[in-house]
């Protein structure tokens, strides 16, 4: 549900643009960040725990990529919101 806000510019005069809510907004750079860890930790040079669970994902259960990345994400954001 966005919300509308009047504004105006030099050249174009005035106009009405859908602004997102807060919320909505935080809600998505929050997922940006757990997706780009997710992503970080799936092509780590180190051995970790997500690099491990993306390969079993894409190897072993042929899942595809985006999808393995999704899942990984969800478990960092399991993992974070039981800290």
């Amino acid at each position: 549900m966005a919300r509308t806000v009047k504004t105006s510019a030099p050249d174009f005069g005035e106009f009405i643009k859908s602004v997102p809510p807060p919320r909505q907004v935080i809600i998505r750079t929050l997922k940006s960040v757990v997706e780009e860890a997710a992503q970080a930790a799936s092509n780590s040079e180190t051995d970790n725990a997500f690099r491990r669970s993306y390969a079993r994902l894409t190897i072993q259960k042929g899942i595809g990529p985006h999808h393995a990345i999704l899942t990984i994400s969800r478990d960092i954001s399991a993992a974070a919101w039981a800290m």
